[in-house]
């Protein structure tokens, strides 16, 4: 279940997910989340526990959608 968050973003940043969301046609909440898994998945050494903390995903969902993460960054570069 998704819960509403209230962050503060620079304009800028504002407008480059505008322009994300509408070329992908994707909402401005998919473009956030995936941002911050490919974040999480850059920039941390243990990455399920990461995620399994960070939300009710048990390891071994954590650890599957990180390799559903990766392999869709592989197949856009």
């Amino acid at each position: 279940m998704k819960k509403n968050v209230t962050i503060r973003l620079d304009k800028d940043v504002i407008n480059i997910l505008d322009v994300l969301a509408s070329k992908t046609s994707s909402t401005k909440t998919e473009i956030i989340e995936k941002a911050l898994y490919a974040y999480a998945l850059t920039n941390k050494k243990d990455k399920s526990n990461l995620l399994k903390f960070a939300g009710n995903w048990k390891e071994d969902e954590a650890n599957r959608m990180l390799k559903d993460i990766y392999s869709s960054r592989i197949s856009k570069e």
